[in-house]
């Protein structure tokens, strides 16, 4: 069964580690440059084999998180109901028996929209 990300996102560290899947180079990099890694690798979903997209979308799904908790980020009330929101959107497409790539890519891009203006 899959946890709630509002319980969830406020136990996961904020640093992962290379056996997470994500290199350490893009957890460590400035705010930017994390997001435009985000917005690549939701880019090259859909030209994947099925078994990669998921390893792919769990990566994505870790890089987010740890964006909901970086501690620079300004989120306004409203804006951190839409990250936990979406975080238990994506979730739930992400461990489908099908996930659908076009689906999970608009509900991340929300949460890069949000990330990229906190």
């Amino acid at each position: 069964m899959i946890q709630s990300s509002r319980r969830v996102v406020e136990s996961i560290p904020v640093q992962l580690g290379p056996d997470e899947g994500v290199p350490p180079e893009t957890l460590e990099a400035p705010r930017g440059q994390r997001i435009g890694a985000l917005r690549g690798m939701l880019g090259g979903l859909e030209r994947l084999t099925p078994t990669r997209q998921q390893v792919e979308m769990e990566n994505i799904v870790r890089l987010l998180r740890s964006e909901a908790l970086d501690p620079t980020a300004q989120f306004q009330p409203d804006e951190r109901q839409v990250v936990v929101r979406s975080l238990d959107d994506l979730e739930h497409e992400l461990w489908r028996t099908a996930p659908d790539p076009g689906s999970f890519d608009r509900k991340a891009q929300i949460l890069i929209d949000v990330f990229a203006i906190a």
